[in-house]
């Protein structure tokens, strides 16, 4: 039986409620009105999945293509609409979404800052550079500004060991911190 509290979404499963959808959404989402997979992105995964022998082997960037139709994260019920456009079994789908870090099921900020956190960082001081961004952005790890901007997040390794302490800021790398340069760089995203 649907939980009534949740409005049905496409496919007849229960959206996430309306704070998830409004304010902390990053981009703007599908409506749980319109269909995850509407024409437009049936098109466009349609013309992936005839690039491989399996429709399988086009999951990771049909994932990608859904995630951005949702705002930059992938709630369940687009995960099933996803696995149901495919014909494959949905935990397959959520095993692809859980181990890759790339894929969110909960929204993320426009900026994902990803901060290094192994020995030569935290060495270096990548706990004084979770703190500033904690003093900047007036949110804990895993969660999102108010406006939407910014959410930032520990990671293990970023690979750069002899820049330390540095952090992953969208796809750029800021190597070599201090809690000044940390500061300026969050003032620089819009």
């Amino acid at each position: 039986m649907q939980d009534e509290r949740k409005p049905a979404a496409p496919g007849g499963i229960g959206a996430p409620t309306g704070a998830v959808l409004g304010a902390l959404e990053p981009w703007p989402a599908t409506p749980p009105d319109e269909p995850v997979i509407d024409a437009a992105t049936a098109h466009r995964i349609g013309e992936l999945v005839e690039r491989y022998p399996q429709s399988r082997a086009a999951l990771i960037p049909a994932l990608h293509i859904v995630q951005r139709r949702c705002g930059g994260w992938l709630p369940d019920y687009a995960i099933a609409a996803l696995a149901d456009h495919l014909e494959l079994d949905p935990a397959d789908v959520y095993g692809v979404v859980t181990f890759y870090d790339l894929f969110h099921q909960k929204p993320v900020g426009r900026h994902r800052i990803r901060v290094c956190t192994n020995l030569s960082c935290q060495l270096r001081g990548s706990a004084e550079v979770m703190e500033v961004l904690h003093e900047e952005l007036g949110v804990g790890e895993d969660e999102v500004t108010g406006d939407g901007r910014c959410s930032y997040t520990h990671f293990e390794c970023l690979g750069s060991c002899d820049t330390a302490p540095m952090m992953m800021v969208n796809d750029t790398y800021h190597e070599n911190l201090t809690p000044q340069r940390v500061r300026e760089l969050v003032k620089e995203l819009e």
